[in-house]
């Protein structure tokens, strides 16, 4: 062997680096393309060989949007690969308000979901806009352990639940049209978004961990909320009153 030859290092390929290596080149790829394709894994990149498609397979699948148009073809699919669902940990999920057992049996699977990014269903015109979720929806989200994040995407939502036993929720997304009655508690950020000038949400959860409230304006909206901040207002002198 010369000397020249001897000098030279060993070729460095992908399959050469360690698994945590790799972990951290799939998890710098995921971010990027998150930016463009949010909740949308690129399974092309699963293909290439099982060590990878091990590593990356959590990256790819830890953030997951259902899309409106396939919701349950694409909820189905979940289903047949419910090992898949304990990557997740943030969804977007079009739901209806009394939805199928079989979509139901989804959650039981999402055992590490930290963040619901929840969309109503269109509701028929025989139905009545705005339906509350039915029971068995609020027992899903209740048995959800490791959610701490909840944003309600469809206006004139309503969550509502009999349960005595809180929700541990720390970040609340939702419309000023949504009521929300959870009995939640250890809520730390709350954020309104004014799209209509209504009246505020109507929400239920403890005040003592509350850290910051953030109102987002719909920028469409030509004047100020006007019945949305005097409802405000007037909750805010009752807290405040002795």
């Amino acid at each position: 062997m010369t000397a020249a030859a001897a000098a030279t290092p060993p070729r460095v390929t992908l399959l050469s680096l360690p698994d945590e290596i790799l972990a951290l080149v799939f998890a710098a790829l995921h971010g990027g393309y998150q930016y463009y394709k949010t909740g949308i894994p690129p399974t092309q990149y699963l293909q290439i060989c099982k060590r990878l498609y091990a590593i990356a397979r959590p990256l790819w699948f830890s953030v997951l949007v259902v899309p409106k148009a396939k919701t349950d073809e694409y909820c189905a699919k979940m289903l047949e690969h419910a090992a898949a669902l304990t990557h997740v940990r943030d969804l977007q999920l079009q739901l209806e308000a009394d939805p199928p057992a079989w979509k139901l049996a989804l959650f039981p699977h999402l055992a590490n979901l930290q963040t619901l990014r929840l969309r109503e269903a269109p509701v028929p015109r025989r139905q009545q806009a705005g339906e509350s979720y039915s029971d068995k929806v609020m027992i899903a989200l209740e048995n959800l352990a490791n959610l701490s994040n909840v944003q309600v995407l469809s206006s004139d939502t309503t969550l509502f639940s009999s349960s005595d036993n809180p929700i541990i929720i720390r970040r609340l997304d939702l419309p000023i049209s949504s009521q929300v009655t959870l009995g939640i508690r250890m809520l730390e950020h709350l954020t309104l978004r004014i799209d209509s000038d209504s009246d505020a949400t109507d929400c239920e959860y403890e005040w003592d961990e509350l850290e910051a409230i953030e109102f987002v304006v719909d920028p469409k909206l030509s004047e100020t909320p006007q019945i949305f901040l005097r409802k405000l207002l007037m909750q805010v002198r009752l807290f405040s009153s002795p």
